[in-house]
């Protein structure tokens, strides 16, 4: 419960705020649903698309069981694209295998996020990597929310990284003080002009102290 309601976790010795709480809590549970659906609902869709194409094969010329087998197949084909979609949004290792730029072509590659392509700042850490992924991958899951659907862009722009949508994204006002305090952890600085219902958000280093 600590964990759900940011009283404080406790680590091999790390005690941890609301937001790192919290932030954990998220982290496990799209682990579990990544799981979910890679080794449960997936193979179930698998299974009966092949079902179908038996039970076509049981009579080629009858003009109506190939229709309805037509439009379920094509029916399963859409769970599937979505169920793809869904595994690249939770996979807990897609920053892990291909950083940065390797997560955000895998998210755009499922139509997650529009990405101009151009390689992400190479001077940050691998925690600000890192950080500015899930941040990413936040703004693309509220994306889906929002009606209708619009997925953000992002562009690297020379040290900084740029995330903007036209959508109205319910969720990402309420997520931006927490995003703001894993920032500043992690030495980026995060900013968001105004208070717009759409989203543009700016991840950079954060300025050093002229006496640091």
């Amino acid at each position: 419960m600590a964990v759900l309601n940011g009283m404080g976790t406790s680590t091999q010795g790390v005690t941890w705020g609301p937001v790192e709480s919290i932030d954990f809590a998220l982290a496990a549970l799209r682990q579990r649903v990544h799981h979910l659906l890679h080794d449960e609902a997936a193979p179930s869709l698998c299974a009966a698309g092949l079902h179908l194409d038996i039970l076509a094969a049981t009579a080629p010329n009858d003009a109506a069981l190939q229709e309805s087998a037509a439009s379920l197949r094509a029916a399963l084909e859409s769970a599937l694209d979505a169920l793809r979609s869904l595994l690249i949004e939770n996979d807990p290792g897609l920053f892990r295998r291909g950083g940065l730029d390797g997560a955000l072509a895998a998210l755009a590659g499922a139509n997650l996020i529009v990405w101009d392509q151009r390689p992400t700042p190479p001077s940050w850490t691998p925690a600000q990597a890192e950080l500015a992924f899930r941040i990413v991958r936040d703004c693309a899951f509220a994306a889906r929310l929002a009606s209708p659907p619009a997925p953000p862009t992002v562009r690297s722009a020379g040290p900084a990284l740029h995330i903007a949508s036209s959508a109205s994204l319910v969720p990402w006002p309420s997520w931006l003080p927490g995003w703001r305090h894993l920032a500043a952890a992690a030495a980026l600085s995060l900013d968001c002009p105004g208070h717009a219902a759409a989203l543009e958000l700016t991840l950079a280093p954060a300025p050093r102290s002229p006496h640091a």
